[in-house]
């Protein structure tokens, strides 16, 4: 053992005792300053309660100044504020100085963006996150996902966002939070037991996404070779053509079985699929693809929407994050980033392109690129979820 711990555990028991002490002291000491009719005390014991009042206010205001701190519960010591955390192969458990916890499910990634006297600002970039947050007077906890806030006073809860579908699913166990969002008609207020799932690109915002509804049809109907889930479905307007049913690994993919959708897109054939599908299918196909693990195939969808739609809506996005999630080319991630923005300058994502952009520049080694992105970043979010990222690249 440190052989200066025995020290400063007796320093720490002393400053409880002087906390647990505040109160009382102040109060006494207000009394005294008063007025206040009480038996009689020696002249010396006003100044030396007010002396001990003021003493002990310091000893607080010291111990509560002192900001958070956090570890990784694998043994990965102390994290830094701003830093990358990713769950890969196993979930990822945080331990705040405060008994406040953060557990990351596999293929999730967060930062914790600041840490202060009362709590912490963490930004869950992707995936599913359990937080619980130790209820104390004064807590001030945010959690920042896309373009969801959540204010957190003391309380026990789970989510999950999909930046690229931009769908958010918050279940609250315990306590209560506030909700906010810029798609949101107003802030939503949560009690123990409530569920938010929104989009900022799905409406109404505060419900489930209508599943895909599967068309009534009979084998009969079925052409030769057609793949399965795919019969005509008749329009019963005037001068309608029949349309395709949703194939079946979009059904899979409402679901989040990300293999199997794949899988089932493959059965009928992958090609195919890219020239029958519109562009808004083709880009969740992309998303179905990576998600799944093929990069190969990701790009092969969302090039095939931008050959259908030109700048659809997000493909240049998820070509980037196929780039620098999968591919670990940072410099082609950043000009997809960058063409996503010049393509959709005010679309849902382009904060987070911005923050993208940067970060793949300085991970691609262009120091220069990575600060005037950030610059440009700050300019815009000052208080995004990149802003600690990007003020460190701005001072390199």
């Amino acid at each position: 053992m440190n052989q200066t711990e025995p020290f400063f555990r007796q320093i720490g028991a002393e400053q409880d005792r002087w906390l647990a002490e505040v109160s009382s002291v102040d109060r006494a000491a207000r009394r005294l300053l008063e007025g206040e009719p009480r038996r009689a005390r020696s002249p010396f014991v006003a100044p030396l309660l007010l002396s001990a009042g003021l003493a002990a206010a310091a000893v607080a205001v010291f111990v509560r100044a002192r900001p958070l701190t956090v570890e990784r519960g694998d043994d990965h010591g102390a994290i830094s504020v701003g830093a990358d955390i990713a769950a890969r192969e196993r979930p990822v458990a945080l331990a705040f100085s405060d008994g406040s916890t953060m557990e990351l499910d596999v293929a999730s990634r967060a930062r914790v963006a600041g840490l202060g006297a009362h709590g912490a600002r963490i930004v869950v970039e992707r995936g599913r996150a359990k937080i619980s947050v130790v209820p104390r007077k004064g807590n001030d906890w945010n959690v920042e996902i896309g373009p969801f806030h959540v204010a957190v006073k003391g309380t026990r809860f789970s989510l999950r966002w999909d930046p690229d579908t931009e769908r958010f699913d918050f279940d609250l166990e315990k306590g209560k939070v506030v909700i906010s969002a810029p798609c949101l008609d107003h802030a939503r207020a949560l009690e123990a037991g409530e569920s938010l799932h929104a989009s900022c690109r799905w409406q109404p915002a505060d419900r489930q996404p209508a599943p895909v509804a599967e068309a009534p049809r009979e084998a009969s109907h079925q052409a030769p070779g057609e793949a399965p889930g795919e019969a005509p479905v008749a329009d019963e307007r005037p001068g309608a053509r029949p349309h395709a049913a949703a194939p079946a690994w979009r059904k899979l993919a409402s679901a989040e079985r990300y293999d199997e959708a794949l899988a089932a897109a493959e059965r009928g054939g992958f090609a195919g699929e890219c020239r029958r599908r519109d562009a808004s299918e083709l880009l969740i196909l992309g998303d179905v693809a990576r998600l799944a693990g093929s990069p190969a195939r990701a790009e092969q969808a969302y090039a095939a929407a931008r050959a259908k739609r030109g700048a659809a809506d997000r493909s240049a996005f998820g070509l980037g994050l196929v780039a620098f999630d999968q591919r670990r080319d940072y410099r082609g991630a950043a000009t997809w980033f960058a063409t996503y923005l010049r393509e959709q300058p005010r679309g849902p994502l382009s904060e987070q392109a911005e923050g993208r952009v940067m970060d793949a520049w300085q991970r691609a080694g262009e120091p220069v690129r990575a600060r005037e992105a950030a610059q440009g970043y700050l300019t815009r979010y000052p208080r995004g979820a990149y802003a600690d990222l990007a003020r460190r690249l701005t001072l390199r």
